[in-house]
């Protein structure tokens, strides 16, 4: 039953990231506002969405408590965390500039 989830959640997450790399393409050709912020939250959801794939691989594949898969666990979720952030804090600035 594992297996199962863990193909559900990689299937999810190739879509995932396929659909960002789609919307990072668009967004591209057009300086649009609005695709660009469609862009970014495209790119922290697929960014997410890699953590959650490492964890149930992780999980599945091997011990989920040793100290490696901790380790990994610990490295990647502050990189996501830092790179959604700054995403955020980026979309902030860009609304601004736009506003003024």
């Amino acid at each position: 039953m594992e297996i199962i989830v863990m193909i559900t959640i990689a299937a999810y997450t190739f879509y995932i990231v396929i659909h960002a790399i789609i919307s990072f393409v668009k967004a591209r050709k057009k300086k649009d506002l609005s695709m660009i912020m469609l862009r970014n939250i495209s790119m922290a959801c697929a960014i997410v969405a890699l953590l959650s794939l490492e964890r149930s691989m992780l999980g599945t594949f091997g011990d989920a408590g040793d100290r490696f898969s901790m380790t990994m666990t610990i490295i990647s979720g502050a990189c996501t965390f830092l790179i959604v952030v700054g995403i955020g804090v980026s979309m902030i600035i860009q609304a601004g500039k736009e506003t003024t």
